[in-house]
């Protein structure tokens, strides 16, 4: 079960080292309904939860890096500036952006992408199909961008 996987020592362990080199926030809570979701998008990826356990164990530092890598090269780790009434925006359609945190899966989920990406099939643009990633042959060129980065 997916919550089994999340639990674990070796996931609370990369998600914990992610959090403290990139400054994001994980929600602390983990609706039934999001689980339930999640456990329908693992199963589709046709990655085991012991394939992922021993991904976890065994490639933690790629899978840290590949995160990091991620985060950074989609900006989700960056300064927000926040509204203050004190200084409003310079102009009137100036976007303020606010960071909004992570469900604890996201790691999960790049961790399948990380895999079905290392495959030579074509896993991942069947996995991507089925999430209904936006653009995904652009975005699966984005990933191998950012695998090839670092170093893998």
């Amino acid at each position: 079960m997916i919550t089994d996987i999340l639990n674990s020592n070796e996931y609370a362990n990369i998600l914990d080292s992610i959090v403290l080199q990139s400054g994001i926030e994980i929600y602390s809570s983990y609706p039934d309904t999001i689980a339930e979701i999640d456990q329908i998008r693992l199963t589709e990826s046709g990655i085991s939860e012991e394939q992922i356990i021993k991904f976890l164990s065994e490639e933690s530092i790629l899978i840290q890096k590949f995160n990091l890598a991620k985060l950074w090269y989609f900006n989700a780790i960056k300064t927000i500036e926040e509204y203050n009434p004190d200084f409003p925006p310079e102009k009137d359609n100036e976007v303020i952006l606010k960071q909004h945190g992570f469900m604890k899966s996201f790691l999960l989920f790049n961790l399948i992408e990380y895999i079905l990406l290392k495959k030579t099939d074509d896993s991942i643009n069947n996995y991507l199909a089925f999430v209904r990633i936006p653009n995904k042959k652009k975005y699966i060129k984005q990933l191998r961008i950012i695998l090839s980065k670092i170093g893998n």
